[in-house]
């Protein structure tokens, strides 16, 4: 009798653990690594990427407010528009807001604001909120070290859609309070970036 109930309750065990997930394939950490560059962008240099770009602008990729595509900042009409040039090759000049480095070394993302940098930069630092900003899945191999505030060129195919929570200061007559508002934008998959000025 003691030899069945060991033998039932080592079942159990085996059924929840197995049920789970046990093991460690599901405590690998997820990396977002950039997709390999596709084959008729290998070895090109960045004007000859920038001159087969697709031309699209940001407003172009997360469609126009202001015609009524979207009514709010996460409408789900954003990532459809974001999706219909899933794979089509951009190109943008911008201010790299944050990085973020992935267990795996020298795979980054990264939050690059392709417009209102100049108002951004207080001693190289970004402050307050990001200009027409894209998520960046970027290693190493298709560039070079990155630096927060720093300057870049960016080609890169679109990926997906990715949530913002942008940082901002609303004064009232009590004084200032920190805001914060989700927009979806564009997440890229960098082909090449090269640094601005160095």
């Amino acid at each position: 009798m003691k030899f069945y109930l060991v033998f039932v309750a080592s079942i159990i065990v085996a059924t929840i653990v197995s049920a789970c997930g046990g093991g460690d394939a599901d405590d690998k950490p997820i990396i977002l690594q950039p997709d390999p560059i596709p084959v008729e962008y290998e070895g090109l240099s960045m004007d000859e990427l920038n001159e087969r770009s697709s031309g699209l602008s940001y407003k172009d990729i997360v469609g126009d407010k202001e015609k009524g595509i979207y009514e709010s900042d996460t409408d789900p009409a954003i990532t459809e528009s974001i999706l219909k040039h899933k794979g089509k090759l951009v190109y943008f000049e911008g201010m790299v807001e944050e990085i973020y480095a992935s267990s795996q070394e020298g795979v980054y993302t990264f939050w690059l604001c392709t417009s209102g940098w100049d108002r951004l930069r207080q001693d190289g630092i970004a402050v307050a909120e990001c200009g027409d900003p894209l998520f960046v899945r970027y290693s190493l191999d298709l560039g070079p070290e990155l630096t927060k505030g720093g300057m870049i060129k960016l080609a890169a195919t679109i990926f997906g859609s990715r949530t913002k929570k942008s940082r901002g200061m609303q004064i009232t007559w009590q004084g200032s309070i920190s805001t914060s508002v989700l927009y979806t934008t564009p997440e890229v998959s960098a082909v090449k970036l090269e640094a601005i000025g160095e």
